[in-house]
């Protein structure tokens, strides 16, 4: 793995929606480390995967703002494209998907 990566939040990380993010990039430290154990080749795949994260994580944050969430759906697709275009397979989206519902299952238990 990486030394850039953030350290692992442990159950600290799963205390509440907005996770741990201690290098400030605007994902959860958990997911961070997942993309890049998970899909570690090319770096275009992972910051389209880190992208595609970002914005999913962001509208269920935003779930109670009806109008912030049809804006980040825009962004949603986006990331989606790119996702596309750079992987060539939604393969990818499943596995960021998988880590995402992990995470909030883990936080309505």
């Amino acid at each position: 793995m990486a030394a850039d990566l953030p350290p692992d939040p442990g159950e600290a990380g799963q205390k509440a929606v907005e996770g741990i993010d201690s290098d400030q990039n605007g994902l959860h430290d958990d997911i961070d480390r997942f993309i890049a154990s998970n899909d570690p080749n090319p770096a275009k795949i992972r910051a389209a995967l880190r992208q595609y994260a970002k914005v999913t994580q962001s509208m269920m944050l935003a779930s109670e703002d009806k109008e912030k969430c049809q804006q980040l759906a825009h962004s949603l697709m986006s990331a989606h494209l790119c996702l596309d275009d750079v992987a060539g397979s939604m393969d990818a989206v499943d596995m960021i998907n998988l880590a995402l519902q992990s995470a909030a299952a883990c936080l309505e238990a």
